[in-house]
C-alpha cells in the first residue's frame, strides 16, 4: 500500500475548482477542554488519591484554523487562478467590491485540503446553517533571490471530513507541466517578477532600488459562538482590514531624503494583475550605518489607507 507522504496531498478551490499548489498547511480542528474547578473533597482523614484528582471535564468550543503557505503564481494558468481566489478573499475582488472578503469560502465553494491524499478536509462545514471560512491574515513576501511566497491564515466555522477516500482529488488535467524554453505562464513567480513600487514618496526612481518587501493584511476576523446547542461557531465575521508592510531600498550616492512624503501610491505587480493601495503612510525609516563592503539600505515600514474612491488595498 502506498504511504501517505506529503506529496500525495493536494488543495483546491471548490470540489471541481483549480488546484492550489502549497508548501505546507496546518489547518486543524481544535476542541477546548473546560476544566471543572468544583470542590469535591474526601475528608481530611482520607489519603485516597482519587479525592485529590480532577475527575470532570466539559467539552468547549470547536475551532477550525491554520495557515496555508505557498508560492505566488501570477500567470493565467490554473495555479494562478487558484492563488487569485485566495487574494480575493483576503482583500476583495476590486476596489469597489468587498463581498468576497466578507463571504470567504462558503458551502458551495469550499477550501479543500488533503494532507496526505488519503482523506479530505473541506472548509467550511456544509451542514451548518451559515458555513463560512475566511482569510484571517494574509502575507506576501518578495523573497530576494528566490520565489515570492504567501501565507494565508484561515478561520472557519467548521469542516467536512472525508476520513477515507479522496473524492475531490485532482487529475493530470488539473496540473500544469513545463514547456520548452520555460515559456509557459504556470510557473511560480521569481522575486524579480513581483515588481514593487511606491510613487510620490519624494525619492527618485524607487522602482529600480527596492531590495526587499513584504505586505501584511489583518482582517481582524471574529468567530461567533451562540447558545444553540452546538460548540461550533455559527458564523465568522470580518473586522476592519488593516494593511501594513515594509520595504528596503538603496541609493547609489547614499543621499536619502530626510523625510518621505506620505500619500504615495503602492503597486505590486503579480504577473497579469496588480495589487494597489492609493495612500501609503510611512512609519520609522532609519538609515543604518553598515559595515565594510555592505550597501547602505534604508528600511521603511508603512501602513496603507483608503482614499475617497479606493479601498486601502485592492486588486487592479
Amino acid at each position: 500500500m502506498p504511504g501517505s507522504l506529503g506529496w500525495r496531498g493536494y488543495a483546491r478551490i471548490g470540489s471541481s475548482g483549480p488546484c492550489l499548489p502549497y508548501l505546507s498547511a496546518d489547518l486543524q480542528e481544535a476542541i477546548a477542554l473546560l476544566q471543572s474547578p468544583s470542590i469535591h473533597g474526601g475528608g481530611v482523614g482520607s489519603i485516597n488519591g482519587i479525592y485529590a484528582s480532577e475527575h470532570n471535564i466539559a467539552i468547549g468550543q470547536a475551532t477550525y484554523s491554520g495557515t496555508v503557505r505557498g508560492e505566488i503564481f501570477g500567470g493565467t494558468g490554473q495555479y494562478a487562478t487558484a492563488f487569485k481566489e485566495i487574494v480575493k478573499r483576503a482583500m476583495g475582488a476590486t476596489t469597489a467590491d468587498n463581498s468576497m472578503r466578507d463571504a470567504g469560502f462558503d458551502k458551495t465553494t469550499q477550501l479543500v485540503l488533503s494532507p496526505g491524499g488519503g482523506g479530505e478536509f473541506r472548509f467550511p462545514d456544509s451542514t451548518l446553517s451559515v458555513g463560512k471560512a475566511v482569510v484571517q491574515t494574509f502575507t506576501l513576501n518578495g523573497n530576494m533571490g528566490g520565489v515570492s511566497s504567501f501565507d494565508a491564515a484561515i478561520m472557519s466555522s467548521g469542516a467536512d471530513f472525508a476520513e477515507s477516500g479522496a473524492p475531490n482529488a485532482p487529475t493530470i488535467a488539473n496540473f500544469s507541466f513545463e514547456t520548452g524554453g520555460l515559456a509557459d505562464d504556470s510557473n511560480p513567480l521569481p522575486y524579480w517578477a513581483t515588481q514593487f513600487n511606491v510613487t510620490g514618496t519624494g525619492e527618485d526612481d524607487l522602482a529600480d532600488r527596492i531590495t526587499a518587501w513584504s505586505l501584511n493584511i489583518n482582517n481582524n476576523s471574529v468567530p461567533i459562538f451562540t447558545f444553540n446547542g452546538t460548540n461550533f461557531a455559527v458564523d465568522v465575521l470580518q473586522g476592519r482590514m488593516e494593511v501594513t508592510g515594509s520595504f528596503s531600498y538603496y541609493m547609489p550616492t547614499g543621499k536619502f531624503k530626510r523625510n518621505l512624503v506620505h500619500g504615495g501610491r503602492l503597486t505590486i505587480s503579480l504577473g497579469t494583475y496588480q495589487i494597489t493601495s492609493p495612500f501609503v503612510a510611512f512609519g520609522p525609516y532609519p538609515v543604518p550605518a553598515p559595515g565594510p563592503n555592505e550597501p547602505t539600505v534604508r528600511n521603511v515600514t508603512f501602513r496603507c489607507l483608503a482614499s475617497a474612491s479606493e479601498a486601502s488595498i485592492h486588486i487592479g
